[in-house]
């Protein structure tokens, strides 16, 4: 769930652990924090806040595609591009 215009997030009541990416205006990342149930995160940077599931493969520096139509996943670009995958 994309939060626009946020700098924090809360998984108070939440029974599982997220990932939240901090983007900057630009879409960048520039903080990911997996979060575990009954905490509050903050980016003081940050102009947007994007809640995933906790195996998302997200990185600083990775640039996100607002463009995506509903459905289709975001594009990346940046340094996460064309590196292997975790195995």
């Amino acid at each position: 769930m994309l939060l626009e215009r946020c700098r924090s997030v809360h998984t108070i009541g939440m029974s599982f652990p997220i990932t939240v990416v901090f983007l900057d205006a630009s879409w960048r990342v520039i903080r990911v924090v997996r979060t575990p149930a009954g905490r509050v995160v903050f980016c003081r940077r940050a102009s947007h806040a994007l809640e995933c599931h906790i195996g998302a493969d997200v990185r600083p520096g990775d640039l996100l595609s607002p463009a995506a139509a509903p459905g289709e996943p975001a594009t990346r670009d940046g340094p996460g591009i064309g590196r292997p995958a975790r195995t």
